[in-house]
């Protein structure tokens, strides 16, 4: 009867709307596991530690976060689970992401092996080859970078980024008409390449000022924050008497770069030898000087000259001497480095 039924529809509507709120729940559980990528991979990692591809997918990501020493680990993990599984274009991918987190995390010898053990599966990769002609030139091996970067050019000669890059490998070995070149032609094929309009600024400044001024205005254009057009920006208002406005131009820099040599060192300049006394701070110069020497491991001529001038102008001129005294032992003694820090320890020795 209808009356018989009724009560056994309604039983059947609340066991309906029981498990609908039951799968709801699981959903909305499921959703916060997968809120982002990281908590996916790592959640499917806690359920199936052996999956290669969970191992592969949380190690990029973690390197593009630069939680390199993490990344290391899973990418290592994703090889020796899933080297051969993942077919030779899969293979070719786990190496190359390994290489790459190596190359960030310093390890240079061992990004090379993995880009060329990349390579050795596809010879032609323009990607692996371009990333190895990086680190052979991070390395120091400038003419091996270079005849890669050429390499990679014969097989795909619209990528920008590879004429940028070999610009700047033979910028660094003097031949700065192949570096205008190419410059130029990564310009061409990426007209908002911001980087390249700088270092086409930097090979112009000597013998084409305003053109020169023109490309880091355009950099800056594209880039309001980019931390080397700024530093370049910064020279030419203090040259122009606008001491107020490089400063500040050196100190957005160092905002959106915090780490860049090249902003540290030219606050802490401009802060120690300005001639307005009211932007004079000897103690900050030091400290910018000091953060710039350690970021370049006290190898570079050029911060230590600069610390050892803040240190002066601070009063610590024994600092001054010992900072002097190893920037001598790294530049040629006949160089105009040499000379600037021979005139730094006789002011030191000038002081009280």
């Amino acid at each position: 009867t209808l009356a018989a039924l009724v009560p056994r529809r309604s039983a059947f509507v609340l066991l309906s709307a029981a498990i609908l709120l039951a799968l709801g729940a699981a959903s909305f559980e499921r959703s916060r596991v997968f809120a982002d990528p990281e908590t996916l991979w790592r959640d499917t990692l806690r359920k199936n530690p052996g999956s290669w591809m969970a191992h592969n997918n949380l190690g990029t990501l973690l390197s593009s976060e630069g939680k390199t020493d993490e990344a290391i680990e899973h990418l290592r993990q994703a090889l020796a689970l899933g080297g051969g599984l993942a077919g030779p274009a899969g293979a070719r991918i786990q190496h190359f992401n390994l290489a790459n987190a190596l190359r960030l995390e310093g390890d240079l010898p061992g990004a090379e092996r993995e880009y060329r053990a990349a390579l050795a599966i596809e010879p032609s990769d323009v990607r692996v080859m371009h990333n190895l002609a990086g680190t052979l030139l991070a390395a120091g091996r400038r003419d091996e970078a270079v005849a890669l970067y050429e390499q990679v050019l014969r097989l795909d000669s619209a990528f920008a980024q590879a004429h940028y890059n070999l610009a700047s490998a033979l910028a660094s070995g003097k031949d700065r008409d192949g570096a205008i070149l190419h410059a130029r032609r990564a310009i061409e094929i990426e007209p908002r390449l911001a980087d390249a309009h700088v270092l086409l600024g930097d090979l112009l400044q000597a013998s084409r000022p305003d053109e020169a001024a023109r490309e880091i205005d355009e950099a800056l254009r594209i880039d309001p924050g980019h931390a080397r057009a700024l530093s370049r920006l910064a020279k030419r208002l203090s040259s122009q008497g606008k001491p107020l406005e490089a400063i500040g131009a050196l100190r957005e820099a160092l905002r959106r770069e915090p780490e860049s040599v090249e902003a540290l060192c030219g606050l802490a300049w401009l802060l120690t030898t300005g001639t307005d006394p009211s932007t004079r701070d000897a103690a900050r110069a030091v400290a910018l000087a000091e953060r710039a020497r350690d970021l370049t491991f006290g190898r570079d001529a050029k911060v230590l000259f600069t610390l050892g001038t803040a240190y002066l102008e601070a009063g610590r001129t024994d600092d001054a001497v010992t900072t002097a005294q190893k920037g001598l032992q790294l530049v040629p003694d006949a160089s105009p480095q040499a000379g600037g820090f021979r005139d730094l320890l006789s002011r030191c020795a000038r002081r009280p």
